[in-house]
């Protein structure tokens, strides 16, 4: 408990969730602290036998879920009571300290997923849910995670549509709905699924008839409240100048965006302005500059907007600049990546114009939080 409290990433929540337990020690650590305890204990003692080899069922290469669904039977449930008294944990080692960086997010205990990129993360106002990705050999076969900062632990996350990565995904206020990116076999996806963190199950996948894009990976996705807006990306055809709009409540699929629209590109930034999405920046190809221009495009109407300015003391090109966000009346950019390829010569350089101080090193193809959610150096959370 004393643990939970010190390496919490949202002291405020976790506050809550002692006083609804009435923040009586032995209720809260019998609730709450004790299923963690031991899922993160059972799992890390399961990963050790199984890396040792030293498997008591002779299962090492079989995944710890597959292995407790068929043994949990045989575990033992007489309760033992604590020795001693438990006691709250002291409250000021729950406050933040201004512009620190805390504790990592654990990444042994429960169900932390396996490191990986080109996956989706959204925020839920709750918790970060992550999913798909690539690790390395392929599209990532164990789903993901979901991760409470209140309690520092993660939940577990399977299922879903077929494996994928460079995909994207929205929340949209009680589901993530996650659509297109690449299942590194039959190549380029125009598929999707819908997840709802509540009953912990996937819904009805996106449709795939009407208007629905072509397969893609790279491609950007917006909420817009009542709808994903998808733009962008690239298949087997080259970078895209087209998108889509889906709208979950009634599984359709709307009229594809106009096609007076930016350059086709992958790689770009995205963001939602609360009527218009503004997208920027991306390549063709690895063999084109990145460009430093966009478009802005209004669903209402169904057009693309007057491109966005390349003067004055706009960025360079640049790719996988997705670090983009709305404050509510600016789009802000940070990082990304000018790479060409001319031959076997790769040229990539990092920018970071206008020059911030104290700025993070420069880099590329990082997530953000999504809109309705912050990066907070202090103080309470947003309701």
């Amino acid at each position: 408990m004393n643990q939970m409290a010190a390496n919490t990433h949202s002291p405020e929540i976790l506050q809550e969730l002692f006083a609804a337990l009435g923040n009586d020690p032995f209720v809260i650590a019998e609730t709450l602290v004790r299923q963690t305890l031991a899922d993160g204990l059972i799992r890390g003692a399961y990963a050790s036998n199984a890396a040792s080899g030293d498997c008591a069922h002779g299962e090492a290469e079989t995944d710890f879920d597959a292995w407790w669904a068929k043994h949990r039977g045989d575990a033992l449930t007489d309760f033992v009571g604590p020795v001693g008294q438990y006691s709250l944990p002291n409250n000021a080692e729950t406050q933040c300290s201004p512009n620190t960086w805390g504790t990592p997010t654990n990444a042994t205990a429960g169900y932390a997923p396996e490191p990986r990129y080109g996956h989706s993360a959204v925020w839920t106002g709750a918790e970060m849910i992550v999913w798909g990705g690539n690790n390395g050999f392929g599209p990532y076969g164990g789903g993901g995670g979901r991760y409470d900062p209140a309690t520092d632990s993660w939940g577990p996350l399977g299922g879903g549509p077929s494996l994928r990565y460079l995909h994207a995904a929205v929340w949209t206020g009680t589901e993530m709905v996650v659509w297109g990116g690449n299942d590194g076999s039959n190549g380029y996806l125009n598929t999707g699924g819908r997840y709802n963190p509540v009953a912990d199950t996937w819904g009805t996948p996106t449709s795939t008839s009407g208007n629905c894009p072509t397969g893609r990976e790279g491609h950007s996705a917006v909420w817009t409240g009542t709808e994903m807006i998808v733009w962008g990306g690239r298949n087997s055809g080259g970078a895209q100048p087209t998108g889509g709009r889906y709208n979950p409540c009634h599984e359709r699929l709307g009229a594809p965006t106009s096609t007076s629209n930016p350059d086709p590109s992958r790689g770009h930034a995205a963001v939602w302005t609360g009527s218009e999405m503004i997208v920027w920046g991306g390549s063709q190809d690895l063999f084109t500059s990145p460009g430093n221009s966009g478009g802005r495009y209004k669903p209402t109407t169904d057009t693309w907007g007057p491109p966005t300015s390349v003067s004055g003391s706009a960025l360079s090109g640049r790719i996988f600049a997705t670090a983009a966000v709305w404050n509510g009346t600016e789009m802000i950019i940070w990082g990304g990546t000018s790479a060409v390829i001319s031959g076997v010569e790769h040229r990539r350089t990092l920018t970071t114009r206008p020059r911030i101080r104290g700025a993070p090193r420069p880099r590329r193809a990082r997530t953000v939080p999504p809109p309705g959610s912050l990066i907070r150096p202090c103080g309470p959370a947003p309701r």
